[in-house]
């Protein structure tokens, strides 16, 4: 079996993409375990993760170590977010 470096750019690529597959597949299989199919809640579910409310809205979070696209996708997400609430998040 040949060794496998993990510290190439396309590995770490792969490595990272693996990590977020894992977590929306966590994230998909809480919110289907929940018997109301829908994914936009008016008011308090237990469980849930409030991403606005009354005008505040979660931080959005990542490193400044990551990748470029990692960055523009949170930036397009902190847009999508003011758009429907009218309060950007803070990065």
């Amino acid at each position: 079996m040949k060794h496998h470096n993990s510290g190439t750019f396309p590995d770490k690529l792969f490595q990272r993409g693996l990590i977020i597959a894992a977590l929306l597949l966590m994230i998909y299989g809480k919110a289907s375990a929940v018997e109301d199919s829908s994914y936009v809640a008016f008011s308090q579910v237990k469980g849930w993760f409030r991403l606005a409310e009354a005008g505040n809205t979660a931080p959005v979070v990542i490193s400044a170590s990551d990748f470029e696209g990692v960055k523009r996708v949170a930036g397009l997400f902190m847009e999508d977010i003011w758009k429907v609430m009218g309060t950007k998040p803070a990065l």
